[in-house]
């Protein structure tokens, strides 16, 4: 080989490690991006876990308030239905003793 061919081969692998040192900052790159990617994932499942313990907590708090709705009626009936059914008897009664 002469000094010719040498220099262009010298030229060649030059661009060639030229190439390989963008290859690599672009890596560098890439790897930064993905690292606040993941970053930002992680996050999120942060913040949407904490949104459904919220909701949970919501609705197991709903679940509390209707059953205590169904409760006052259940409540109610127990009043009103003995003091119905007694005020009936004791119209009878009345209507039997005059």
């Amino acid at each position: 080989m002469d000094t010719k061919q040498l220099t262009e081969k010298v030229i060649v692998i030059g661009e060639e490690v030229k190439g390989h040192e963008q290859q690599i900052r672009t890596l560098f790159e890439q790897q930064k991006e993905i690292k606040d990617l993941t970053k930002a994932t992680n996050s999120l499942a942060i913040s949407v876990e904490k949104l459904a313990d919220k909701v949970l907590n919501v609705d197991e708090r709903l679940d509390c308030i209707e059953k205590g709705e169904k409760q006052k009626h259940f409540e109610l009936w127990k009043v009103l239905v003995p003091g119905v059914v007694g005020a009936l008897i004791m119209y009878a009664v009345n209507y039997m003793l005059k």
